[in-house]
Protein backbone atom coordinates (compact mmCIF):
# COMPACT_ATOMS: atom_id res chain seq x y z
CA UNK A 1 0.00 0.00 0.00
CA UNK A 2 1.41 3.39 -1.02
CA UNK A 3 2.06 6.04 1.60
CA UNK A 4 0.12 9.21 0.71
CA UNK A 5 1.93 11.35 3.29
CA UNK A 6 3.80 13.82 1.13
CA UNK A 7 6.05 16.16 3.17
CA UNK A 8 5.42 18.96 0.66
CA UNK A 9 1.65 18.60 1.11
CA UNK A 10 2.10 18.81 4.88
CA UNK A 11 4.20 21.99 4.50
CA UNK A 12 1.49 23.54 2.34
CA UNK A 13 -1.21 22.68 4.91
CA UNK A 14 0.88 24.31 7.64
CA UNK A 15 1.48 27.29 5.35
CA UNK A 16 -2.27 27.76 4.85
CA UNK A 17 -2.76 27.79 8.63
CA UNK A 18 0.17 30.19 8.98
CA UNK A 19 -1.29 32.61 6.44
CA UNK A 20 -4.63 32.52 8.22
CA UNK A 21 -2.93 33.25 11.56
CA UNK A 22 -0.69 36.00 10.19
CA UNK A 23 -3.76 37.72 8.72
CA UNK A 24 -6.05 37.19 11.72
CA UNK A 25 -7.10 40.55 13.19
CA UNK A 26 -7.55 39.15 16.68
CA UNK A 27 -4.10 37.53 16.72
CA UNK A 28 -2.42 40.64 15.31
CA UNK A 29 -4.35 42.80 17.78
CA UNK A 30 -3.00 40.72 20.66
CA UNK A 31 0.59 40.34 19.44
CA UNK A 32 1.17 43.97 18.46
CA UNK A 33 0.68 45.51 21.93
CA UNK A 34 2.98 42.89 23.42
CA UNK A 35 5.72 43.66 20.90
CA UNK A 36 5.29 47.41 21.45
CA UNK A 37 5.21 47.11 25.25
CA UNK A 38 8.48 45.16 25.17
CA UNK A 39 10.17 47.38 22.60
CA UNK A 40 12.97 49.73 23.53
CA UNK A 41 12.12 51.86 20.48
CA UNK A 42 8.56 52.86 21.33
CA UNK A 43 7.72 55.65 23.78
CA UNK A 44 5.03 55.79 26.46
CA UNK A 45 2.56 57.57 24.14
CA UNK A 46 2.89 54.76 21.59
CA UNK A 47 2.45 52.15 24.31
CA UNK A 48 -0.64 53.92 25.62
CA UNK A 49 -2.06 54.21 22.09
CA UNK A 50 -1.42 50.50 21.52
CA UNK A 51 -3.19 49.65 24.76
CA UNK A 52 -6.20 51.64 23.58
CA UNK A 53 -6.12 49.84 20.22
CA UNK A 54 -5.74 46.50 22.04
CA UNK A 55 -8.91 47.15 24.03
CA UNK A 56 -10.83 48.16 20.89
CA UNK A 57 -9.51 45.06 19.12
CA UNK A 58 -10.67 42.87 22.00
CA UNK A 59 -14.14 44.32 21.85
CA UNK A 60 -14.38 44.10 18.05
CA UNK A 61 -12.54 40.87 17.30
CA UNK A 62 -12.30 38.97 20.56
CA UNK A 63 -9.19 37.01 21.44
CA UNK A 64 -7.47 34.96 18.75
CA UNK A 65 -8.73 31.45 18.18
CA UNK A 66 -6.63 28.83 19.87
CA UNK A 67 -5.83 31.14 22.78
CA UNK A 68 -9.09 31.85 24.58
CA UNK A 69 -11.86 30.02 22.76
CA UNK A 70 -13.69 29.23 25.98
CA UNK A 71 -13.94 32.79 27.33
CA UNK A 72 -17.33 34.51 27.30
CA UNK A 73 -17.81 38.24 26.57
CA UNK A 74 -18.62 38.72 30.25
CA UNK A 75 -15.30 37.16 31.26
CA UNK A 76 -13.42 39.35 28.78
CA UNK A 77 -15.15 42.42 30.15
CA UNK A 78 -14.25 41.32 33.68
CA UNK A 79 -10.65 41.01 32.56
CA UNK A 80 -10.48 44.61 31.41
CA UNK A 81 -12.22 45.84 34.56
CA UNK A 82 -9.92 43.84 36.85
CA UNK A 83 -6.73 45.68 36.04
CA UNK A 84 -4.72 46.51 39.14
CA UNK A 85 -4.34 50.25 39.76
CA UNK A 86 -5.10 50.89 36.09
CA UNK A 87 -1.86 49.20 34.99
CA UNK A 88 -1.75 47.46 31.65
CA UNK A 89 -1.80 43.67 31.45
CA UNK A 90 -2.45 42.98 35.15
CA UNK A 91 -6.02 41.65 35.01
CA UNK A 92 -7.21 38.55 36.86
CA UNK A 93 -6.79 36.55 33.70
CA UNK A 94 -3.21 37.34 32.88
CA UNK A 95 -3.22 39.40 29.71
CA UNK A 96 0.53 38.93 29.59
CA UNK A 97 0.14 35.14 29.46
CA UNK A 98 -2.46 35.46 26.74
CA UNK A 99 -0.19 37.77 24.75
CA UNK A 100 2.76 35.41 25.10
CA UNK A 101 0.66 32.50 23.86
CA UNK A 102 -0.52 34.58 20.93
CA UNK A 103 3.08 35.54 20.14
CA UNK A 104 3.99 31.84 20.18
CA UNK A 105 1.27 31.12 17.61
CA UNK A 106 2.45 34.09 15.56
CA UNK A 107 6.09 32.95 15.63
CA UNK A 108 5.15 29.42 14.57
CA UNK A 109 3.13 30.92 11.72
CA UNK A 110 6.16 32.95 10.63
CA UNK A 111 8.20 29.76 10.43
CA UNK A 112 5.60 27.99 8.30
CA UNK A 113 5.16 30.85 5.81
CA UNK A 114 7.18 31.44 2.70
CA UNK A 115 9.36 34.52 2.30
CA UNK A 116 7.05 35.63 -0.52
CA UNK A 117 4.06 35.36 1.85
CA UNK A 118 5.64 37.82 4.27
CA UNK A 119 6.31 40.26 1.46
CA UNK A 120 2.70 39.92 0.30
CA UNK A 121 1.43 40.60 3.82
CA UNK A 122 3.38 43.87 3.79
CA UNK A 123 1.81 44.85 0.46
CA UNK A 124 4.80 43.83 -1.67
CA UNK A 125 3.49 40.78 -3.51
CA UNK A 126 4.89 41.67 -6.94
CA UNK A 127 8.56 41.70 -5.96
CA UNK A 128 10.71 39.15 -7.77
CA UNK A 129 12.77 37.26 -5.21
CA UNK A 130 16.37 36.22 -5.64
CA UNK A 131 17.00 32.51 -6.20
CA UNK A 132 18.16 32.26 -2.59
CA UNK A 133 14.65 33.10 -1.30
CA UNK A 134 12.32 32.22 -4.18
CA UNK A 135 9.80 29.57 -3.12
CA UNK A 136 11.53 29.10 0.24
CA UNK A 137 9.74 28.53 3.51
CA UNK A 138 11.07 30.54 6.42
CA UNK A 139 11.91 27.28 8.18
CA UNK A 140 14.27 26.40 5.33
CA UNK A 141 16.44 29.49 5.81
CA UNK A 142 19.56 29.71 7.91
CA UNK A 143 18.94 30.95 11.45
CA UNK A 144 20.65 34.26 10.64
CA UNK A 145 18.60 34.92 7.49
CA UNK A 146 15.38 33.86 9.20
CA UNK A 147 16.03 36.10 12.22
CA UNK A 148 16.82 39.08 10.01
CA UNK A 149 13.72 38.65 7.84
CA UNK A 150 11.51 38.18 10.94
CA UNK A 151 13.04 41.33 12.48
CA UNK A 152 12.17 43.38 9.39
CA UNK A 153 8.68 41.85 9.13
CA UNK A 154 7.86 42.38 12.81
CA UNK A 155 9.30 45.90 12.65
CA UNK A 156 7.05 46.87 9.75
CA UNK A 157 4.11 45.20 11.52
CA UNK A 158 4.74 47.13 14.75
CA UNK A 159 5.18 50.43 12.91
CA UNK A 160 1.92 49.87 11.05
CA UNK A 161 0.00 48.97 14.21
CA UNK A 162 1.44 51.91 16.17
CA UNK A 163 0.33 54.23 13.35
CA UNK A 164 -3.21 52.83 13.57
CA UNK A 165 -3.19 53.22 17.34
CA UNK A 166 -1.96 56.81 17.17
CA UNK A 167 -4.64 57.66 14.58
CA UNK A 168 -7.32 56.14 16.84
CA UNK A 169 -6.03 58.11 19.79
CA UNK A 170 -6.01 61.33 17.76
CA UNK A 171 -9.59 60.71 16.57
CA UNK A 172 -10.67 60.18 20.15
CA UNK A 173 -9.14 63.49 21.22
CA UNK A 174 -10.70 65.36 18.29
CA UNK A 175 -14.06 63.78 19.13
CA UNK A 176 -13.70 64.93 22.75
CA UNK A 177 -12.79 68.44 21.63
CA UNK A 178 -15.77 68.69 19.28
CA UNK A 179 -18.15 67.41 21.98
CA UNK A 180 -16.81 69.96 24.43
CA UNK A 181 -17.09 73.08 22.24
CA UNK A 182 -19.90 72.49 19.73
CA UNK A 183 -23.34 74.00 19.94
CA UNK A 184 -25.98 71.42 20.70
CA UNK A 185 -27.56 69.79 17.64
CA UNK A 186 -25.64 71.96 15.16
CA UNK A 187 -22.80 69.66 14.24
CA UNK A 188 -22.76 65.92 13.88
CA UNK A 189 -20.66 64.09 16.44
CA UNK A 190 -17.35 62.77 15.18
CA UNK A 191 -16.99 59.07 15.81
CA UNK A 192 -15.15 58.08 18.96
CA UNK A 193 -13.23 54.81 19.25
CA UNK A 194 -16.21 53.28 21.07
CA UNK A 195 -18.42 53.89 18.03
CA UNK A 196 -16.04 52.61 15.33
Amino acid sequence: MANNDNPQDEKEKLREIALYNLSDKALKGTVAPYLVENSQLEGENDKTAMDMLYQVSLLQNGFPSGVLDSFTPEELNALLKSRQEGRRYTGVISELTIMRKALGIYNIALGNAKVSDLLALTGNKDIELSDEYSGKYMSELSNGDRAEIEKYFKGSFVDSEVSKARALMAASKVGGLVKKVKKPDEQPDLPTPDEE
